[in-house]
């Protein structure tokens, strides 16, 4: 009985579904339990009355709360861009509403046929209208939670060649 507790436990049954099947002393020819965690069924790989073994992916389950943008970026430009850099991204399914995102991730290699870098950007997704695949457009805003500085038009610098003038 021990070892088939613990066959029942590897294979991530609740202790009270078997404490429920030891105390009812019957074999049951089949075995429900809820899944690991809460989300959107993304694909399913069993049927009902199907045998499964120990490992064997059943439900594959995303939680769509946050979601990831992949932005393919430029290999010039991703010197520009590092963990934490703000990014804003317009999905082409909604052309009017813009999302604010974060970069939590640069892959570590460029694509030879493209030049370009992966570049991850997690986006919140309360309400589970961002779908993958989508495609967006996405603007990169490095430096934006550094402090403003004073910038002014090339044509108002004087340049004397030994010092630079601006007239207010």
């Amino acid at each position: 009985i021990n070892g088939a507790m613990q066959r029942l436990r590897n294979l991530g049954v609740p202790e009270s579904r078997i404490k429920e099947v030891r105390d009812a002393g019957v074999n049951p020819r089949t075995l429900d339990w809820l899944a690991p965690a809460s989300g959107v069924v993304l694909s399913k790989r069993v049927i009902n009355g199907q045998r499964v073994d120990a490992g064997e992916e059943l439900y594959r389950i995303a939680d769509l709360s946050t979601v990831w943008v992949i932005a393919d970026v430029a290999e010039s430009d991703v010197g520009t861009i590092n963990p934490g850099t703000r990014a804003t991204i317009t999905f082409r399914a909604y052309p009017n509403e813009p999302v604010e995102g974060q970069v939590t991730l640069i892959y570590p290699e460029v694509k030879p046929e493209t030049r370009t870098v992966r570049v991850r950007i997690e986006v919140p997704n309360p309400d589970g209208r961002l779908k993958a695949d989508m495609y967006a457009d996405v603007l990169f805003r490095p430096g934006a939670d550094e402090a403003a500085v004073v910038a002014v038009p090339n044509s108002a610098v004087i340049d004397s060649g030994s010092q630079q003038i601006v007239f207010v």
